[in-house]
C-alpha cells in the first residue's frame, strides 16, 4: 500500500472512531450521558475528515435531535452522503463495517438521498449491522419489527432486537423497552419492569425517559409516590428541551406537586412547551391566561390546540364563541367546536350541545337530539346533563314519559351537589309527583339546594321549616369536589 492509501485508511479510521464516539454521545452507551452538542461536535470532526457515514448521523441529528431543528440542512447532509456511502458500500473493504451499514440502512429510511424510502433495503443492511452487535442497528431494527416497515410485523422480533439494544446501554433503545413493559406490547404488562428501564436510561441523559420516569413518580405506578422525585426528573428532560416534560413541569407548579405553587413559573413552562406545538400545554396556557382575564391570549392558545384535535381546547374554544369572551359572539363556530369536541366523548361539550338543540341555541330545536346528547354526558356522570335528562323525562319532551327514570337522574345528580336536580327532588316530594308527599323528604333536598345558593329553594325551606321541618344547612358535594 502505497503512504497515501496507508493515509486515507487512517483518516477513515479516525472518521470511524470519531462517529463511534458521536454515536455514543448521541444514543448513549451506558458509559457516556446523552449529549447531543458534543454527538454533533464528533460528527463534524469526521465529515470534515470526508467519512461518508458522519453525514447521514449528522442528518439524522438534524431532524430527531431536542437541540437541533433544521429539516432543510438535515435534507441537504442526506443528499451530501447518499452518493459517497453508496460508493464505500460497494467496496469489500467497508461493506462488512457495522457502521457503514448501520449509515446505509439509514440512508434507505428517507426519500432524500435515494429516489425513494425502501425500508426493506434499510431493513436488510440493519440486520448485517445489528448481527454485529452494533446496538444502534439491533434498536432501529427492532422499531422496523414493531411497525412492519420492511419486514413482517414482529413483536417477538421487536422484544428481542430492544431487549439487546437496551442492555448495551443504548438509551433510545431502554426507553422504548420501557414503555413496551408499561403499556404491555409484546410483553406482559409490568410497571416495575417499565421503571426499571425508564431508570435506566433517565440516568444517562435520555430526556423522552426522564419524562416518562417522571410520570411514573408522579401517579406511584410502579414506585413509590414521590411528587419531589417527579419534579427532578421533569426538570432534567425539560431543561432539555423536550416539550411533554415542559409541559408536566407546568402543571407540578400549576397545581403546588412536588414544589411551591406558582402560577409564573407553570405559565413560564408551558409557554415553551406550546411554542414547540403541545396541545396540552396549550389548552392549559390558554386556561391560565382565560384566568388571568386576558380573552384574546387564551382564545388564541385554545385554536392552536383545537385545531390538533384536542376536545378540552374545542370545548372551551366553543364556550368562548357562545359567550364572546376574546373572539365575536358566533353561533356556527360555537356549534362546530361543542360537536368536534363532543363528537370525542368530552362530556361538557355533550351536555352544551344537548342545551342548544333543547333551547334552539344556535340550532333548530330538537328535542330527541337533545336527549342524545344528554344522554352521552350523563353516562359519564355530567350531573348538569343528568339534571336537564330527568327533566325532559319528567315532562316527555324527547323521551317517552317516565317519572321513575326523571327521579333516578335526579338522585344521581342531587347525591353530586347539583343545586337545579336537589330542588327537583324537593319539588317532587312537596307535590307527590311520581312519590308519596314527603314534606320531610321535601325540607332535605330545599335545604341542600339553598345551601347551595338556589333562590326558589330557600323560599321552600323557610316555609317548611315554619311548619316544623328543619332547614338542612349542609352542602352535598359537586363536580368540583365541595
Amino acid at each position: 500500500m502505497t503512504d497515501e492509501g496507508e493515509a486515507l485508511n487512517q483518516t477513515l479510521q479516525r472518521g470511524r472512531e470519531l462517529v463511534i464516539q458521536g454515536l455514543a454521545w448521541y444514543f448513549g452507551d451506558g458509559k457516556v450521558k446523552l449529549d447531543h452538542p458534543q454527538a454533533m461536535k464528533c460528527f463534524e470532526e469526521a465529515r470534515a475528515l470526508n467519512y461518508p457515514p458522519a453525514s447521514i448521523f449528522l442528518s439524522r441529528l438534524y431532524v430527531f435531535s431536542y437541540c437541533f431543528q433544521d429539516s432543510q440542512k438535515s435534507i441537504d447532509l442526506c443528499i451530501e452522503s447518499a452518493n459517497s456511502l453508496t460508493q464505500l458500500i460497494q467496496n469489500p473493504k467497508f461493506s462488512s463495517d457495522d457502521i457503514v451499514q448501520l449509515a446505509f440502512g439509514y440512508l434507505h429510511t428517507n426519500a432524500y438521498g435515494t429516489k425513494k424510502k425502501d425500508f426493506t433495503e434499510a431493513a436488510k443492511w440493519f440486520r448485517k449491522s445489528a448481527e454485529q452487535g452494533n446496538h444502534d442497528a439491533q434498536f432501529n431494527l427492532s422499531v422496523l419489527s414493531e411497525h412492519g416497515k420492511g419486514v413482517a410485523q414482529n413483536y417477538e422480533e421487536m422484544i428481542h432486537f430492544c431487549t439487546l439494544s437496551a442492555q448495551q446501554g443504548h438509551t433510545y433503545a431502554q426507553t422504548n423497552l420501557g414503555s413496551y413493559y408499561e403499556c404491555g406490547d409484546g410483553v406482559l404488562p409490568d410497571d416495575q419492569e417499565a421503571v426499571k428501564w425508564f431508570t435506566l436510561a433517565a440516568k444517562n441523559g435520555n430526556p423522552t425517559a426522564q419524562d416518562s420516569l417522571g410520570i411514573k413518580l408522579r401517579f406511584g405506578e410502579g414506585i413509590a409516590q414521590d411528587y419531589s422525585e417527579a419534579v427532578k426528573w421533569f426538570t432534567c428532560a425539560a431543561q432539555q428541551g423536550f416539550d411533554g416534560a415542559q409541559r408536566n413541569l407546568g402543571i407540578m407548579y400549576e397545581n403546588g406537586f412536588g414544589v411551591s405553587k406558582n402560577l409564573e413559573e407553570a405559565k413560564r413552562w408551558y409557554t415553551l412547551s406550546a411554542k414547540q406545538g403541545d396541545s396540552h400545554a396549550q389548552y392549559r396556557l390558554g386556561t391560565l391566561c382565560e384566568n388571568e382575564g386576558n380573552y384574546d391570549e387564551s382564545v388564541t392558545w385554545y385554536t392552536k390546540s383545537a385545531e390538533q384535535d384536542n376536545e378540552n381546547a374545542q370545548f372551551q374554544l366553543g364556550f368562548a364563541y357562545m359567550t364572546g369572551n376574546g373572539v365575536p359572539r358566533d353561533n356556527e363556530l360555537k356549534i362546530k367546536w361543542f360537536r368536534e369536541s363532543s363528537e370525542k366523548g368530552y362530556a361538557n361539550a355533550q351536555y352544551h350541545m344537548g342545551r342548544c338543540y333543547e333551547y334552539a341555541d344556535g340550532v333548530p330545536r330538537n328535542l330527541r337530539t337533545a336527549a342524545s346528547w344528554y344522554e352521552k354526558a350523563a353516562q359519564q356522570d355530567c350531573c348538569a346533563a343528568l339534571y336537564r335528562l330527568g327533566a325532559l323525562y319528567q315532562r316527555g319532551l324527547g323521551v317517552e314519559k317516565d317519572v321513575n327514570e326523571a327521579k333516578r337522574l335526579y338522585l344521581r345528580a342531587a347525591e353530586n351537589g347539583e343545586q337545579n336536580a336537589q330542588y327537583a327532588l324537593g319539588v317532587m316530594y312537596y307535590n307527590a309527583i311520581g312519590v308519596a308527599k314527603d314534606y320531610e323528604e321535601a325540607a332535605k333536598w330545599f335545604g341542600y339546594a339553598a345551601a347551595h345558593g338556589h333562590v326558589q329553594a330557600l323560599d321552600y325551606s323557610l316555609e317548611l321549616e315554619e311548619q316544623g321541618y328543619p332547614r338542612k344547612l349542609k352542602k352535598q358535594k359537586n363536580e368540583e369536589g365541595e
